[in-house]
């Protein structure tokens, strides 16, 4: 039984006898509740859900149920109750464009947002921004909740930049290097310069007068102006 689905109920464990000395099954709904359901009308289909169905009421994923489904090791979900195609101490989740995902009860989640309802008791209601910008690394201190804009600062160098610093480009027109940031929802252009290390050290500066470095602390314009600064003093 355990890891069978039958109509929206998926068998997670199982729940003794009755007082009617009937066989109970630990069952989760599709909408997330759980409940012991008795094994004979579950079997023949009788029992269809919670009753989430008929009442069109749905309950959200709460702390207290995600960590009935897994345990936390070093950024892991690791299953403690059966799913379908998934045994138990099995680590949940599937590649989505880089990011770990899980389904539950029909629905989709972020692997490292359901890491921050495990830690922190909630879903997040904001962006939850991975700091040392690996997709896959969950750990609850690689993780933060912050804005959209935020989380879109802290990225590295697209697979279109040539100069090695993002915002930092040639200019084919002006023949020089130009440099660009983003702030107050626009492209803020900050000149051309005829040395790189002049339009990346405006890049940086720029940075820094829009906070930038509260979300991107390890910027490619940080990481080559110290080197820069370091082969210099050497």
């Amino acid at each position: 039984m355990l890891g069978k689905k039958f109509n929206s109920w998926l068998v997670i464990g199982e729940g003794g006898q009755s007082k009617n000395k009937k066989t109970m099954w630990k069952c989760m709904c599709d909408c997330g509740k759980i409940s012991l359901v008795d094994g004979f009308p579950l079997r023949r289909g009788y029992s269809k859900s919670c009753g989430c169905i008929f009442t069109g009421k749905v309950e959200n994923l709460t702390q207290k149920k995600i960590k009935e489904l897994f345990d936390y090791k070093d950024g892991s979900l690791i299953r403690t109750a059966p799913a379908r195609r998934t045994q138990v101490g099995h680590i949940s989740g599937s590649n989505s464009n880089g990011y770990l995902v899980t389904k539950i009860c029909g629905k989709t989640y972020p692997n490292h947002h359901l890491v921050w309802l495990w830690h922190m008791g909630y879903l997040p209601e904001n962006q939850i921004d991975h700091i040392d910008r690996n997709r896959s690394n969950n750990r609850i201190e690689n993780l933060r909740e912050v804005s959209q804009s935020c989380n879109m600062r802290n990225c590295g160098n697209s697979i279109k930049n040539r100069s090695g610093v993002k915002g930092v480009c040639w200019d084919n027109q002006a023949g020089k290097w130009k440099a660009s940031i983003r702030g107050n929802n626009r492209e803020i252009n900050l000149g051309v310069f005829a040395d790189k290390v002049n339009a990346i050290a405006a890049r940086l500066s720029a940075e820094q007068c829009l906070g930038y470095d509260s979300c991107d602390s390890n910027s490619p314009a940080a990481i080559y102006m110290a080197k820069y600064i370091g082969e210099v003093t050497i």
